[in-house]
């Protein structure tokens, strides 16, 4: 069980990493700030 929640938790990070690079890219192509969550 702490396996499956440690492989959710890391799912969970990399998407938010994922998520702030996109946000970033909006940011830097002068596009309104999205909010993903």
């Amino acid at each position: 069980m702490s396996r499956s929640l440690r492989a959710r938790s890391v799912a969970v990070r990399r998407a938010s990493a994922q998520a702030g690079r996109l946000q970033a890219g909006l940011l830097q192509a002068g596009l309104p700030e999205v909010d993903l969550r």
